[in-house]
């Protein structure tokens, strides 16, 4: 919703608009749909990863605003420690979702490890098409080490 005022700059009143500026951040579900500051914590490698898209007015301290719609969230991997060098874009969850209060919860899996990841989340409000990161980096990590090569130990024997 956008918020008519008028301004006095003039002996005429003119009037404008004010639109919340909106962004998107992801979150770990567990942290809630109201903290922006959460992080999101290290995933395992073909495990559910649930988190929290949040929609914030940037312009008003990322209080939640639910006149958007999410659209598209990505998982985005990074070949380097510094999130620098991305060889992985792929859709993870894909529809027409207004958030409640700010916040949608999606789920999914991803079969690899990923050194550093982001998530970027698309959606759309009146102005048209917004997409933000998430404020967070994270790692997946794989699901088991194999190690070949070892000749294994009886501990007992030792």
């Amino acid at each position: 919703m956008c918020i008519i005022s008028s301004h006095s700059a003039s002996s005429l009143p003119r009037f404008g608009f004010s639109c919340p500026v909106s962004i998107f951040n992801a979150v770990d579900f567990d942290g809630g749909c109201f903290n922006w500051d959460n992080n999101i914590t290290t995933k395992v490698a073909g495990k559910e990863i649930e988190l929290s898209i949040l929609a914030g007015d940037k312009s008003d301290n990322n209080n939640s605003i639910s006149d958007v719609n999410i659209t598209k969230v990505k998982l985005l991997g990074f070949d380097d420690i510094n999130c620098k060098n991305k060889f992985l874009t792929q859709t993870v969850w894909s529809g027409n979702a207004q958030p409640q209060n700010g916040c949608y919860r999606i789920k999914f899996k991803y079969p690899n490890a990923i050194r550093c990841a982001k998530i970027s989340i698309e959606g759309s409000n009146a102005d048209g098409v917004i997409e933000s990161n998430s404020t967070d980096t994270f790692s997946i990590k794989p699901d088991k080490f194999i190690l070949n090569g070892i000749k294994e130990v009886d501990y007992h024997t030792l």
